[in-house]
């Protein structure tokens, strides 16, 4: 059996500053989101509101057989310069956008986990969500230790701060 020690491991390996895992259960959080989406606060973001807004309820409704989730970090705070200090004619263009699509550079992350996962001889079944399902990842991250989320809606790591992509697996 693998451990959550030696999966964190795994995942500073293929390069991510924060993981932790949580159970996959439904998150006390989903009844604030139920509110919220009630509230009508979504506006006219349909994918909070449509069929997936119930979904987020539990994970096990995306991956039936899940167990655990594992959560990751990636910072895209880096050394480059801010926009700020570019040339004042030039657009100014968010940090996270300054390298290839996060998408892809989280799923190569995490599907190197799954490969060195299944190198142990686990059996499992797993998805990878880059914001593209509907989970509650802050609220999952949080569970499992990767920070707290603040007055700005972010997750923040006291080590790092607050400059991260969130995945759930």
């Amino acid at each position: 059996m693998v451990t959550s020690r030696q999966v964190k491991e795994m995942a500073r390996n293929a390069g991510f500053e924060l993981a932790g895992v949580t159970p996959a259960l439904p998150s006390p959080d989903f009844a604030c989101y139920r509110t919220w989406v009630d509230r009508g606060m979504a506006g006219q973001m349909g994918y909070l509101t449509d069929r997936r807004a119930d979904v987020r309820s539990d994970p096990r409704n995306l991956l039936p057989s899940a167990r655990s989730i594992l959560c990751l970090g990636k910072l895209y705070n880096t050394r480059h310069p801010l926009s700020t200090e570019a040339d004042p004619a030039e657009p100014w263009i968010s940090r996270y956008a300054w390298r290839d699509d996060y998408h892809n550079v989280l799923r190569e992350g995490m599907e190197m986990i799954v490969e060195l996962l299944r190198e142990t001889d686990a059996e499992f079944e797993y998805k990878i969500c880059v914001d593209t399902a509907p989970l509650l990842e802050r609220s999952y991250a949080r569970a499992a230790g990767l920070g707290w989320i603040g007055k700005n809606t972010c997750l923040i790591s006291q080590q790092q701060g607050s400059w991260f992509f969130l995945l759930v697996d």
